[in-house]
């Protein structure tokens, strides 16, 4: 559980719209099979490290480990990936948190206006099947975050999530970033289950309210709300995403070092793995069946296809802001211990050093979340790259050079296999940029 707690991240809200762009049928493959190449080579990694032969193993981590069989270059590869996963879990943290804030602010503020607003001003959803109306807590996602200009000016120019509310949020944040140590926000760690399981539940409720909306009929026309494709051109999208989601590689080894039973390691890898398809399959799946309206109407969040309005949607936006503000400060903490480790061997060299990184990643953060808030397309370049490198290489070299020292047997063909490993790596990474 502590596994599958540290794997629900943020790519859970954009599974939906992931198998939107893979098909309904290759988007379940797709988290299947991905699921087993990550779990295999995350289970390569925890092997690593027993075969490595030395006294003091089982307090290294994969870059060291990395270091010892290729070099600097290897720990400076892993390094690199590592911080690249981190930067971007951040970044899309702060855009998640930005809309999370301006969402629920507009819902307190705007709540006795919105009815009215509602009707007034967006597409209804009319269902040819049901005119009992319980799927208007549904708009279609147009990108635009700002839902109430029916708002006075003044306050319209203060709260606008397209500039001002990434700013707001970093007079929370930023205090909470220059911390010595991370202890006090370990304690909450439980919270993001809660989340998770809300989450859940809240989906739940949704599916059972609209009902089954896909259209199993061939002959039936695309025009229909329910009509669906089974396969679609743009499945590197949803890999490229799941190769962040399963991403959990450069964290394994640390959280497994302090288990009671070693020997439970595999099975324990496995059941974590497990939970997390399991999850990401029941969000995405009952999700999207479920949606009421055209199925590229659903946004790479999930929570921005519900009206401000809806309780259960606030609800979830507050929980899951709540669970980010206490999670995005421990992501900073591990980002800026392992750049400070490479700069200046310590991992806190001083308030100025720890001033300067701290404002150098929320400005990023800040950047993005006005220019660029598009997480699913963020997710799935950073996925791909990192999921090339720390995924489908690193963990396959280890292994092979570690297979060819032992003198295994036929290890032409298990080069052979572990390389169309490697080579489903390179594919997913190169096909982002064809999306």
């Amino acid at each position: 559980f502590s596994i599958w707690n540290t794997m629900m991240g943020t790519s859970i809200l954009s599974i939906p719209w992931g198998i939107d762009k893979s098909g309904f049928v290759f988007g379940i493959i797709l988290l299947v099979v991905m699921a087993g190449l990550t779990l295999y080579t995350a289970y390569l990694i925890v092997k690593s490290q027993k075969n490595i032969g030395l006294s003091n193993a089982k307090d290294l981590d994969f870059s060291e480990i990395c270091r010892h069989y290729l070099g600097s270059f290897g720990a400076g590869a892993s390094y690199l990936l590592s911080l690249l996963s981190l930067s971007c879990a951040t970044i899309v943290y702060w855009i998640l948190m930005s809309n999370f804030l301006f969402n629920s602010v507009d819902f307190v503020y705007g709540c006795p206006k919105l009815q009215r607003f509602y009707e007034q001003n967006l597409v209804w959803l009319q269902n040819d099947n049901n005119n009992n109306n319980d799927d208007d807590d549904v708009i279609i996602n147009n990108n635009s975050n700002d839902t109430n200009p029916n708002k006075d000016m003044i306050y319209h120019r203060i709260w606008n999530i397209e500039l001002t509310v990434p700013l707001f949020l970093l007079l929370i944040i930023f205090p909470l970033l220059n911390f010595k140590s991370p202890t006090f926000f370990t304690k909450f760690n439980a919270f993001g289950t809660i989340s998770i399981i809300y989450l859940v539940t809240f989906i739940t409720i949704k599916a059972c309210r609209w009902g089954l909306n896909l259209d199993f009929n061939s002959s039936s026309s695309s025009s229909s709300s329910s009509f669906h494709d089974d396969f679609k051109w743009t499945f590197p999208v949803l890999s490229g995403m799941l190769s962040l989601a399963y991403f959990i590689h450069n964290a394994i080894l640390s959280i497994l070092k302090n288990q009671k039973n070693p020997e439970n390691n595999t099975r324990d890898l496995s059941i974590a793995y497990m939970c997390v398809m399991f999850t990401f399959v029941f969000i995405g799946v009952t999700f999207y069946a479920s949606f009421p309206l055209d199925k590229s109407c659903i946004a790479d969040n999930l929570l921005n296809n519900f009206i401000a309005s809806d309780i259960l949607t606030f609800l979830s936006r507050i929980f899951l802001l709540i669970q980010m503000t206490t999670v995005f400060p421990l992501l900073a903490y591990i980002f800026r211990s392992q750049l400070m480790v490479i700069l200046f061997k310590k991992v806190y060299p001083g308030l100025f050093h720890v001033l300067m990184f701290n404002s150098c990643l929320v400005s990023v953060c800040i950047l993005f979340a006005i220019f660029y808030p598009h997480i699913g397309s963020i997710i799935r370049y950073c996925g791909a790259i990192c999921g090339l490198g720390y995924i489908f290489s690193l963990p396959i070299i280890i292994y092979l050079i570690q297979s060819r020292a032992s003198g295994k047997r036929n290890i032409v063909i298990i080069t052979l296999v572990h390389v169309i490993v490697v080579v489903i790596g390179v594919a997913n990474c190169v096909a982002q940029f064809f999306m």
